[in-house]
């Protein structure tokens, strides 16, 4: 059997198979493990972390007599909403999500070819769609089990009388850290000033009794989940950043100062203390994401909070492993279900905006080849002509006044599919 090495097949979620030759092997994956000595663990000792958001961008090419009808139609399978399959001879059937999409026309030799760009976001194996769904009350579950789970980490890691004052500052330095990394302009930037006196009196009083800490610090948090959009993308992104400078600091630290079972109880306390906020905060960043996922309108907004979650999900494993390389394999701080319960909420976060991502619009992207008004042009695009979208697709463009009136030929256009 003759196998034809760069040919490839997408079939779109109606049930539409278009067979494509493509060009250049690329794609791309975070994917990152923690290793080290786990007691609770029976796995081994390497815990896989689940970073599995691969991303095949690929070059697609159309020739022959009927190129321009197989692209077009190559073109309108991606633009389908759902999940689509991906036969490739090097990577096997995967399920997809097309992002990207751009289709332009040149020629080699005199010979006409129609070449499509688009990146493929992996789903997994094929997969039913419904295998992915995720409501909000699971993720809620999950988040809760993790709480729970934090709450007995931060109870075998009770700090000590004398390191309680560590432990206490601890706990309120990634609020205040984070604080200055939103600015003034932040939304919540008056409140949260003025509220970190009375969370410092409140957290003073229960340090010996997580649960009631733990509520507090929820009470503290919940206002974030109602900052706009744009601000709640900011608090993510800004979350791994912020996760990421503390672990370098405490690692930093380390180096100076090498762990041993008599470690002074102050930077015990000190790592427990950030361990506990940088969770809260982590999970009231997932529950933000999944309200977030359900008002997005385009595939590029789901795609970009995906990498943001994956990016966080990175920052915060990373904390963890360094958490957990600091305590002896026989200790009854090595508290293993946290790690569980936050890694399966990140993979229903990640889980729900996919699905999410697949019935989203899809921003496209063509290139005229003749030269056209601005009203046919929408109207072969869309099918009719409207001028809400006749105002977005000038701004999308950038369109200058001249090409209001006439788009030029060979003019690049963004539009939404």
């Amino acid at each position: 059997m003759t196998v034809n090495l760069i040919q490839a097949k997408y079939t779109s979620p109606s049930g539409n198979e278009v067979a494509f030759h493509w060009k250049d092997v690329k794609r791309s994956v975070d994917h990152a493990t923690a290793t080290g000595d786990y007691p609770q663990y029976n796995g081994g000792d390497t815990l896989d972390l689940g970073h599995t958001i691969e991303q095949y961008p690929l070059e697609c090419l159309f020739f022959g007599k009927s190129y321009q009808a197989d692209a077009d139609a190559f073109f309108d399978a991606l633009k389908e909403m759902g999940f689509g399959i991906l036969d490739h001879p090097r990577w096997g059937r995967i399920s997809v999500i097309p992002t990207a999409i751009s289709q332009s026309e040149d020629y080699v030799d005199g010979i006409g070819r129609s070449i499509i760009e688009v990146t493929f976001i992996s789903a997994g194996e094929e997969v039913a769609p419904h295998t992915l769904a995720i409501d909000k009350m699971q993720l809620e579950q999950t988040l809760q089990e993790a709480e729970l789970s934090l709450t007995v980490q931060i109870e075998l890691s009770t700090p000590s009388p004398s390191a309680l004052v560590s432990f206490q500052a601890s706990l309120l330095s990634p609020l205040e850290k984070m604080h200055s990394i939103m600015a003034k302009g932040w939304r919540l930037a008056g409140s949260w000033q003025a509220s970190f006196t009375n969370l410092d009196i409140s957290i003073s009083a229960v340090l010996n009794a997580p649960s009631q800490m733990m509520n507090i610090m929820k009470a503290f948090l919940s206002p974030i989940k109602s900052v706009a959009q744009g601000e709640r993308l900011q608090f993510i992104q800004q979350l791994s950043h912020l996760i990421q400078s503390q672990e370098a600091e405490d690692t930093h630290s380390a180096s100076h100062t090498p762990y041993t079972e008599s470690d002074n109880e102050a930077q015990k306390a000190q790592r427990s203390g950030n361990l506990f906020t940088q969770t809260l905060l982590t999970q009231t960043a997932l529950a933000m994401a999944f309200e977030t996922n359900e008002s997005l309108v385009t595939r590029e907004e789901s795609q970009a909070l995906l990498l943001h979650i994956q990016k966080l999900e990175q920052a915060y494993f990373q904390a963890i492993q360094h958490q957990y390389s600091r305590v002896s394999m026989h200790s009854d701080a090595m508290n293993v279900p946290l790690a569980f319960a936050m890694q399966r909420s990140f993979q229903m976060t990640k889980e729900a905006i996919m699905v999410q991502m697949s019935q989203l619009r899809l921003q496209l992207e063509k290139r005229l080849a003749h030269a056209m008004s601005l009203y046919d042009a929408m109207y072969l695009l869309y099918g009719s002509v409207n001028e809400a979208e006749m105002l977005q697709f000038i701004s999308m463009n950038n369109l200058q006044d001249d090409e209001i009136f006439l788009l030029p030929a060979g003019r690049k256009i963004v539009y939404y599919g």
